[in-house]
């Protein structure tokens, strides 16, 4: 199988396209919380979104070790018997009224039962309300930059990265998806990153050159100069 972002993928001797999902096994297995602060109804579609796209990404023969990928996932972030919520069915509360211009009210999120209260009030009193529950405040947004218009460019005049990188980018980008051609077996690694393309490429970097640091042993890179 040849990883490819999400997914795996191979030919067959027959020329058959088989594929199914992937997940890095450097990939920390971390996801929406079931103890966050969110609504449940929020956890649920992230379960579900999760087994849709297992499903989705792969052929039928492999949507099951899909499937069983997804499950440990979702267990290690405290959803017990998680494919339950694939049938789950949430109780809406309807606050819809009939020929009559709905207005928008947004919230904070607080429990469930706090937000049950409030629809079925509004339900109760037949009020031209549809209620949009907000998140709290995350760190992210207490914390902003002082300059949020500046574009950050990379100023470090001997950087590594900037040079071996193609077309007017520099390494100052974040959320990139990036290919890496091995010089020595012409070898192809697609990766991606939510942090900036300097951090990431920089890690890669220091695998290739210390490959038999016990604390890179099992990093891709690592990996393969090891071999």
């Amino acid at each position: 199988f040849l990883p490819f972002l999400g997914t795996e993928i191979r030919v067959d001797d027959e020329g058959h396209l088989h594929h199914k999902f992937y997940r890095k096994e450097q990939k920390k297995q971390i996801t929406l919380h079931y103890r966050s602060h969110h609504p449940f109804r929020t956890k649920v579609e992230v379960a579900r979104n999760f087994y849709k796209t297992a499903e989705k990404s792969s052929t039928p023969e492999y949507v099951e070790e899909s499937m069983q990928i997804v499950d440990h996932l979702l267990r290690c972030n405290g959803y017990s018997n998680p494919r339950q919520y694939l049938t789950f069915r949430h109780k809406v509360v309807s606050t819809k009224v009939r020929d009559t211009t709905m207005v928008n009210l947004k919230l904070p999120y607080i429990s469930e039962q706090v937000s049950t209260k409030i629809l079925r009030f509004i339900k109760s009193q037949s009020l031209p309300v549809t209620v949009i529950f907000l998140p709290g405040k995350k760190l992210r947004d207490i914390f902003c930059s002082s300059r949020p218009y500046d574009r950050r460019k990379c100023n470090n005049i001997n950087c590594l990265i900037c040079p071996k990188l193609q077309g007017d980018i520099d390494c100052s980008i974040t959320g990139p998806v990036y290919q890496i051609t091995c010089k020595h077996c012409d070898e192809i690694y697609i990766g991606e990153s939510s942090r900036s393309l300097h951090d990431r490429l920089g890690e890669h970097l220091r695998y290739a050159r210390s490959p038999n640091n016990t604390s890179y042993q099992d990093e891709a890179m690592a990996v393969h100069y090891r071999e």
